[in-house]
C-alpha cells in the first residue's frame, strides 16, 4: 500500500463564496496543497467481486480493443467509441449511449494545460451543470430525447486506459464514492466559460488504485448521476507512486466520457 503525497483544494475555499479557479501551473500551486494518503490495491477488491460502480462508484474492465492507434481521432470515433459505447451499455443496462468528449494522450509534456496528467484531486463535472451538458450532448447526438427527457435518467462516466505499456509512473487514483461526503466537493473554474468540481481533503477518504494496468484493461468510474440514491462521483488524479520501478516508462493514457441514459421506470 503506497503511502504517498497527493494534491487536494485548499481547504479554505470550503467557507468562501467564491469559486476558485484552476487553469494553470501557477493557480493549480496557488489553490492546493498536498496531503499525505494512504492509496489502496484495489485488485484484491476487484478479484472478490465487491466493486459496484453505483456504490464505490469505479470498476475494471478487461478489454482488448481494436483500434491500432489512438492517435487517429478517426479512429477513435468510428472503432474506440462504439467500443467503449457497448462496455458501458453492458456493465449499466442504459438504454442509449452517448459520447460527451474525448481527451488528447494524457502525459508529461502536453501542448496545454488540460492535456497533462493530472496533478490534483479533481472531478470533470459539477453537478449544478447537468442539465447544461446532458442538453448538450443530446442536441450534438442528434438525439430525440433532445425535446423531451422528461422523466428520463442520465449518469456519466469517465472510461480510461493506458496505452503503449503498461503504467508504470503516475497511475491514477480514486477517492472510493462510498467514502466521499458530498459537503466536501466544490464548485470552481477551469475556464471563464466552465465549471467543474474537486474535493477538499477529508481523512475519511479512501483512496484506490489497480497496479501496472495493462493496455488491455480499463477503468470507468462515475463522474455525475441523476440518480441521487446512487454514487455521485469518483474524484481522481495521478499521484507519484514510490513502488514504480527505477527509470520507468512514461505514463501514456487516453480517456473518454460518455453519458448513458436510463428511461423511465413504471
Amino acid at each position: 500500500m503506497p503511502i504517498t503525497e497527493v494534491g487536494y483544494l485548499n481547504n479554505e475555499w470550503k467557507h468562501r463564496s467564491e469559486r476558485p479557479r484552476i487553469r494553470s501551473g501557477a493557480s493549480r500551486r496557488a489553490n492546493t496543497s498536498p496531503r499525505t494518503v494512504d492509496v489502496h490495491d484495489a485488485r484484491p477488491l476487484d478479484e472478490a467481486g465487491v466493486l459496484d460502480l453505483d456504490t464505490n462508484g469505479f470498476v475494471r474492465v478487461t478489454h482488448r480493443s481494436n483500434v491500432m492507434d489512438f492517435r487517429d481521432s478517426s479512429q477513435i470515433k468510428s472503432v474506440y467509441i462504439p467500443e467503449m459505447s457497448d462496455v458501458l451499455r453492458n456493465l449499466t443496462g442504459a438504454d442509449e449511449v452517448l459520447a460527451h468528449v474525448f481527451a488528447p494522450i494524457r502525459s508529461e509534456d502536453p501542448e496545454f494545460f488540460f492535456g497533462a496528467y493530472s496533478l490534483y484531486m479533481h472531478c470533470d463535472y459539477a453537478l449544478c451543470v447537468e442539465e447544461k451538458r446532458t442538453d448538450e450532448v443530446l442536441r450534438m447526438q442528434g438525439s430525440p430525447l433532445a425535446d423531451n427527457r422528461e422523466g428520463w435518467n442520465f449518469a456519466w462516466y469517465n472510461v480510461w486506459r493506458p496505452i503503449d505499456h503498461e503504467v508504470q509512473a503516475r497511475p491514477l487514483t480514486i477517492i472510493d464514492a462510498s467514502t466521499l461526503d458530498s459537503a466536501d466537493v466544490i464548485d470552481y473554474r477551469p475556464t471563464d466559460d466552465e465549471v467543474a468540481s474537486l474535493p477538499v481533503f477529508n481523512a475519511d477518504q479512501r483512496l484506490y488504485y489497480f497496479p501496472q494496468m495493462q493496455t488491455d484493461e480499463i477503468l470507468v468510474f462515475k463522474q455525475m448521476d441523476t440518480r441521487r440514491d446512487r454514487a455521485q462521483v469518483c474524484p481522481h488524479t495521478s499521484f507519484d507512486d514510490p513502488d514504480s520501478p527505477p527509470n520507468p516508462l512514461p505514463r501514456r493514457s487516453i480517456e473518454l466520457r460518455l453519458m448513458c441514459a436510463f428511461a423511465p421506470t413504471s
